[in-house]
Formats: structure tokens, sequence, C-alpha cells
């Protein structure tokens, strides 16, 4: 992957896209520096619950809390920091959408770290970013082959699933595929997704999904499009809590940190 250093906003590379620039200052991000600085993006809903801050040797001055990622160099580090208030469930009142353009591809892969605070209050479950295409399809609409979305969720007790809107899924909502992985607060974790979409009239799109290295999830004979349209161009940063109902609200202020946000396109129509 090659760095982004001295440029602004997201870069399309031989490598693929990175996020975030390093030119993007600190705070609060807002729609404006959004973008003026990250020419893909098509739009984003951040109500100020986005931060944009910066590590030095893996710990953040405003807190005795270490950010180091894992065996990196403890150089600089950025983190998305993402707020959930009291009681918001929903993408108006709980954390953070923005949606990426991606190069129209066959296959793509996204990475990103993710660690939930201390203490976190998983209730039912929430959104986490995923790969997506064509019309984006969720929000309990069955897709009807023009639209997909693979993102993932935390459930009840911080255990993991891809959360997938495809063709054949039984019901409005999304289908639920089980990580069998526990995601626990305070501990990061290294999330690579990998999906190929099916050819037209074929039921042979694939999804993989690795945490922290390990295969977590290999699902084939999936059907995300009916024809060419609605290949893999979207990267759907999506994080809320939600579901739906104040029976998915957290009862006090909740935060998750996202870091090393990357997308490769694999296999790029021309």
């Amino acid at each position: 992957m090659i760095a982004c250093t001295a440029i602004v906003g997201f870069l399309l590379l031989a490598a693929g896209w990175i996020f975030p620039a390093a030119a993007l200052p600190e705070g609060v991000v807002t729609e404006a520096e959004l973008k003026e600085h990250c020419p893909k993006l098509l739009w984003s809903d951040l109500y100020d619950r986005l931060e944009l801050f910066r590590t030095e040797n893996g710990r953040d001055s405003r807190s005795t809390q270490s950010n180091t990622l894992g065996n990196e160099p403890t150089t600089t580090q950025e983190i998305l920091r993402v707020r959930y208030p009291k009681g918001g469930v929903g993408t108006r009142n709980s954390g953070a959408q923005m949606m990426f353009e991606l190069e129209p591809s066959k296959a793509a892969v996204c990475e990103y770290r993710v660690r939930f605070a201390e203490n976190f209050e998983f209730v039912k479950g929430g959104k986490l970013p995923g790969l997506a295409g064509g019309e984006a399809t969720s929000g309990l609409v069955k897709p009807n082959g023009d639209g997909w979305t693979a993102r993932l969720m935390w459930r009840k007790r911080g255990a993991a699933v891809l959360y997938l809107y495809h063709m054949d899924q039984r019901k409005r909502q999304g289908e639920d595929f089980p990580l069998y992985v526990t995601f626990r607060p305070g501990k990061w974790y290294q999330i690579r997704e990998e999906v190929r979409v099916n050819d037209p009239g074929q039921r042979n799109g694939r999804i993989r999904i690795w945490i922290n290295g390990e295969l977590a999830l290999d699902q084939e004979s999936l059907r995300l499009r009916s024809g060419n349209q609605a290949p893999v161009d979207r990267f759907y940063f999506s994080t809320f809590f939600g579901g739906s109902g104040d029976d998915w609200a957290p009862h006090r202020d909740q935060v998750i940190d996202f870091s090393e946000i990357k997308v490769n396109s694999l296999d790029v129509i021309r």
C-alpha cells in the first residue's frame, strides 16, 4: 500500500484508496471539509459526531489509553473517532455515514481497524463499514438486483456478523452471516472484507472476511446483482446503533475508533 502523506483527501492510486489523509485537519470533521478534501465523496451525514485526531508513539495526549494498533512502528497514527449519543438509534441520531465512489470492479477489498471503547455497551447491535454496489440497497428494502450492501455488524454482547443485503435474502432486512468472533471493548480488531460480485444470471458471488488475519467467513454462491449493473463501486462507511426502536439505544454516550481505512480494486472493469 502506498502511503498518502502530503496528499489531501482520498487518492486513487495503483494501490487503491487510503483514508484519512494526513492533510485533513484534526478535530470535529465537517461535511464541508470532507467535500473539499475527498473528491470521491458521494454524500455524508455526520451531525458533528465524527472526529479526527492523531497519536504520537501510540498515545493520545488527551488519554492514558494506548492507541497502538499492533506490531506497527509507534509513529504518528490517525484515528477517526465516532460518537453515539445516549438514547440515539438510527443514522440521524447515532454514529456517522459516508458513501464514497470507487472505480467499478468485479472484486474489491476493504480494510480497517476498529476499537470499541472501554465499557462499551453493545445493546442489541449496530452497523460497521463495508463495501457496496449500485444502488447500495439497505434500510429494509429487499434488493431487486440493482444494488447490494455488505456491511458488518456487532450484535448482542459483541457478536460479529456480516450483514448482507442480497437478492436471495428471505426478509426485508439484511441477512446475518455469523463470523464466530466476539468483539471485546478496548481491543483493536483488523477487519478485511473481500467481495466478488456474481456474473449475470449466476450464483457465483463470493464474500470473504478476515478478522485479525484469521479467515472468519467464506460465503460462496451469492447473487448480489441480476445483470452487469451493481459492480463493487462503493465504500460505505456506515456506523450507528440499530435496528430501530428504543430497545436498541445505549444508556450512555458511546465511542468507537477507526484507523487505517483502505480499499483496493482487484478486478477493474474496463
